[in-house]
């Protein structure tokens, strides 16, 4: 169904670019009887396509690549927000007095002393940083 839609994409380095066909786009959402109706007449698609262009990248981390589309705000990374509030529960129990060692405050936590070590080093990362790191761990 999608391919009688998709009239033509263009995947460009910094850009993608699709072109759709305006009266399929309405058949798609007309009932039975009105599509029938619809189809009678001849198709306007060529003369009237609606075009959307959308700036896009490709980042990599690790193995893994994600295409982004630029200005597709999206929330932020629940996994990372949930390692950076780990992270600082470690440090205040360890800077508070909660635990006299990593292995302690680790129990605490919940996680082993090779996570809360991992992750320890994120509890000092700058407020603007993290803020930013929460934004591409989402993207």
């Amino acid at each position: 169904m999608l391919r009688h839609v998709v009239a033509h994409v263009v995947a460009a380095p910094e850009q993608f670019t699709g072109e759709f066909g305006r009266d399929r786009l309405v058949q798609l959402r007309l009932s039975e009887a009105a599509r029938d109706r619809a189809s009678a007449r001849p198709p306007s698609d060529a003369a009237d396509p609606i075009i959307m262009s959308v700036p896009w990248q490709v980042r990599q981390r690790g193995v893994e690549v994600r295409v982004v589309l630029n200005g597709a705000e999206g929330a932020a990374d629940p996994h990372l927000a949930a390692l950076l509030g780990k992270a600082h529960r470690v440090l205040a129990l360890l800077t508070g007095g909660g635990a006299s060692s990593i292995d302690a405050a680790a129990r605490v936590v919940g996680i082993d002393r090779i996570e809360a070590s991992r992750i320890l080093p994120l509890a000092f990362l700058a407020r603007t940083s993290r803020a930013r790191s929460l934004q591409l761990g989402a993207s």
